[in-house]
């Protein structure tokens, strides 16, 4: 009796892997292999440390890649089959700007390298560029996109700060020449005041305006010489010091200062805070701030001065109770020649920066929850660990 033969099935073997409910997206072989294991355009794009996402005509995630896991924080399974603005700040879902980048996907059919800002599940933002590239059936139909994001936020940092060196560069030798300009003749004619004052007696009614002069001469012999600490290129002579220590002995001598009369200056965290660091350099940076928090109360108020360490790194604080820095004002805040003082030359905050960078560290400014604003100075605490740059 003969033995039926078994019918072929017809149906072709499956190739790919389906992402997402109801998705139409397969990631197919290449036909290659690496030794033994077959490569396919799924193992490629998980490698990829970009953010690779697919999107479906309704405008859902259907795909969602390691690397955009990696990059946003979100898994997976958060990720896919979430709407598409799931990454964009609030502004720019009030903005448009995915309405925007579909009109010109759909018009250009691919949107290369649009720099622009995403959202992390950590709420913190990314800088990114944007690739996005319209699928269309064989009909010509658009029925997704793809969206490829590339973190370049730490790029853009370090094009920024080499940008800034640059033109503070330029603007130091710019300042150094024009202080050396104004330094001898305003010498010389606070000298001349000086004789005039002294052959005109205190009741003659010219006194009172040579006293004036003096005064303003004074007023720009501080500049001068602001603009000198500025232009001047400093290297920190390192010495192994008890910041607390000194930065108390400024505090006792500040408060014989009649301005801080009505000021209660408060220090508090680690009894003992070694670094080392040039003494003159900070004491430079520490009697800025706390003299700024001083005008930042009106001379009635209190400043907080908190030492700790972090790791490798020791932490300063100076914290006053007055009503914080503008937030448009934040951005520009260390800016040479930018404040918001009347008398203010603009560069006291920039040799603060200076003169910390100089040793390996930073400063930034914050505004408080509470109320207030906060200077928070980071400086390696030994000479071993300093920064370069």
């Amino acid at each position: 009796m003969a033995t039926p033969r078994r019918r072929q099935s017809t149906k072709k073997p499956r190739t790919g892997a389906r992402r997402g409910p109801g998705a139409r997206f397969f990631l197919e072989s290449v036909g290659a292999t690496l030794g033994s294991t077959p490569i396919s355009l799924e193992a490629i794009v998980e490698a990829s440390p970009d953010a690779i996402l697919f999107i479906d005509g309704d405008r859902r995630i259907r795909y969602w890649s390691h690397g955009a896991s990696e990059m946003f924080g979100y898994a997976r399974a958060e990720a896919e089959g979430a709407y598409y603005d799931l990454l964009l700040p609030e502004d720019l879902k009030k903005s448009g700007e995915l309405v925007e980048l579909e009109r010109a996907t759909d018009a250009q059919g691919t949107v290369r390298n649009h720099l622009t800002r995403r959202v992390g599940k950590d709420g913190r933002e990314k800088l990114v560029s944007l690739s996005r590239t319209a699928l269309r059936d064989e009909a010509g139909n658009v029925v997704g996109w793809t969206a490829i994001l590339r973190d370049v936020t730490e790029h853009s940092r370090v094009e920024a700060e080499l940008s800034r060196a640059r033109s503070l560069a330029m603007l130091g030798e710019l300042a150094a020449t024009v202080a050396h300009e104004i330094k001898n003749p305003l010498a010389a004619i606070y000298g001349a005041a000086q004789i005039l004052v002294a052959e005109t007696p205190v009741e003659d009614p010219r006194r009172e305006v040579l006293d004036r002069i003096s005064d303003h001469i004074r007023r720009l012999d501080a500049t001068v010489r602001d603009l000198l600490r500025f232009a001047r290129p400093e290297t920190p002579r390192l010495v192994a010091r008890d910041v607390r220590g000194y930065v108390a002995g400024l505090v006792d001598a500040l408060a014989e200062d009649s301005r801080f009369r009505e000021v209660v200056m408060v220090l508090t965290g680690e009894t003992k805070l070694e670094v080392d660091c040039d003494e003159r350099l900070m004491d430079q940076v520490f009697q800025n701030l706390i003299q700024n928090a001083c005008d930042a109360v009106n001379g009635r108020g209190e400043i907080e001065i908190h030492f700790s360490y972090e790791g490798d790194d020791a932490v300063i604080t100076v914290s006053d109770s007055g009503p914080g820095i503008p937030e448009a004002v934040l951005p520009r805040i260390f800016d040479p020649f930018y404040t918001t003082k009347l008398r203010g030359t603009g560069l006291g905050l920039a040799i603060c920066r200076k003169n910390v960078e100089a040793h390996g560290g930073a400063i930034r400014a914050e505004n408080r929850a509470e109320s207030g604003a906060r200077f928070v100075v980071r400086l390696p605490r030994r000479a071993s660990a300093h920064r370069a740059g």
